[in-house]
């Protein structure tokens, strides 16, 4: 007897299969690999090439249809482990592994495979190559990575957690499989015994809420106090509290809401001078306000207006100028929330609602021709880059200047072209 679906898995078994349509994928199975990840890290905001890069859905793959490593909250890729390092004071790594199955059910199976994978690649002392016939090349690599990124950061602060995520269209876990959980969590803390280990089931019910939600687009910001208001798109200058800043550029989960940031947060310069000076002033118990020893920072949006006297609605915020400023006030509340309640120190903030994509590029480039971040990142501003975009969207392509903005259109990953690419 065929099992009747539920409402959300007849709706979500209809949208897959239209999106599969749309897709370039031969197999719906491969497909929903791709889709699991791309809803289990949509707070981690990668692009499609990132997700895909993670993907590891075939024989061999121990239960791991994917696998991400994060460091600081961002990907870290194998060229990238020692500057990842030598940049971080304080590690926090993050090891996401998920299994993705097309089906109604949660089965007890894919938890079993887990229990062995984690007793053969987490264990530091078992060799990889003693397990390159049984598992995938791309996984052993995947938890070389891991080791030799944990072996960088010795004599640094570092926490891990361990998620592993089965993504199914079930409704319910049976008690079996959450009992082979518990075994699971045994099992790695036998070997990461001060670290955490979370998993976790997204069902037909979680992906129903996944695939209705949109990215934040509005945000308010609260002000110290009444901003000045310039010109007639109403740009404004503001002072906003140390502690509302860092409100504004975290997001629920306590992280640093990565989507608001122009370039990638992983253009941050890590513990440099020029951060180490930002710590400083931070820490310093004095009476100086913060703004008068830094630059601020400045937003550009589509649109903002003032909702009250001492708050702005920013539409499409996006923080231009600012990164390493921004990363330090983040860290420094981070670490040391105790201090949030007695903050009275304050920030520059310039919000700007650019006229056109030509003014917005300008304010970039402009805004971050003296700082030290990586020359692409002011390169995709300029015209022949612009060009680039306007000529591909002509053949169905789309040019991802700005990280996930198509993505963030309801563009299908095939038809949008990377700047790495």
């Amino acid at each position: 007897m065929t099992k009747k679906l539920s409402n959300n898995q007849s709706l979500l078994r209809g949208f897959i299969e239209r999106e599969f349509n749309r897709s370039d994928y031969t197999r719906v199975s491969d497909y929903f690999e791709f889709f699991a990840a791309d809803k289990t890290l949509k707070e981690d905001e990668l692009s499609a090439d990132d997700i895909n890069l993670g993907l590891m859905g075939r024989s061999g793959d121990g239960g791991c249809d994917g696998a991400y490593l994060f460091c600081n909250s961002e990907l870290v890729h194998e060229d990238e482990i020692k500057s990842v390092a030598d940049r971080s004071r304080e590690a926090q790594l993050r090891v996401v592994i998920i299994q993705a199955k097309n089906e109604l059910s949660f089965n007890e199976n894919v938890i079993m495979k887990w229990k062995t994978l984690a007793s053969n690649v987490l264990d530091f002392d078992k060799e990889l190559f003693n397990f390159r016939d049984r598992y995938d090349s791309r996984l052993i690599d995947f938890f070389a990575m891991f080791r030799r990124l944990r072996q960088d950061l010795m004599g640094k602060t570092v926490s891990i957690s361990f998620e592993f995520v089965y993504v199914s269209l079930g409704e319910e876990v049976h008690p079996n499989v959450l009992a082979q959980e518990a075994e699971l969590k045994e099992e790695i803390q036998k070997l990461f015994p001060e670290e955490e280990v979370h998993v976790r089931h997204i069902g037909a019910k979680e992906l129903m809420t996944l695939v209705n939600s949109a990215p934040t687009m509005k945000l308010s910001l609260p002000l110290a106090d009444i901003p000045i208001a310039l010109g007639e798109r109403k740009d404004y200058v503001a002072l906003v509290k140390l502690n509302t800043y860092y409100k504004f550029i975290s997001d629920d989960n306590g992280n640093i809401r990565k989507s608001i940031f122009e370039s990638n947060v992983r253009d941050y310069q890590g513990y440099n001078n020029v951060n180490k000076a930002i710590q400083h002033t931070l820490s310093a118990n004095d009476k100086d306000d913060f703004w008068w020893l830094n630059n601020g920072v400045t937003i550009i949006a589509s649109d903002a207006i003032q909702e009250t006297s001492k708050r702005l609605l920013i539409t499409d915020p996006e923080i231009v100028n600012g990164l390493q400023t921004s990363n330090e006030i983040f860290s420094f509340f981070k670490n040391n929330p105790d201090k949030l309640d007695m903050e009275y120190r304050n920030i520059l903030v310039r919000v700007i609602v650019a006229e056109s994509e030509s003014s917005r590029d300008k304010i970039i480039l402009a805004t971050n021709s003296q700082t030290s971040i990586p020359a692409v990142a002011l390169r995709t501003t300029d015209a022949i880059h612009r060009n680039i975009e306007m000529c591909l969207k002509y053949h169905g392509l789309y040019y991802d200047r700005r990280k996930n903005y198509y993505r963030n259109q309801g563009k299908r990953p095939s038809e949008i072209v990377s700047v790495a690419f």
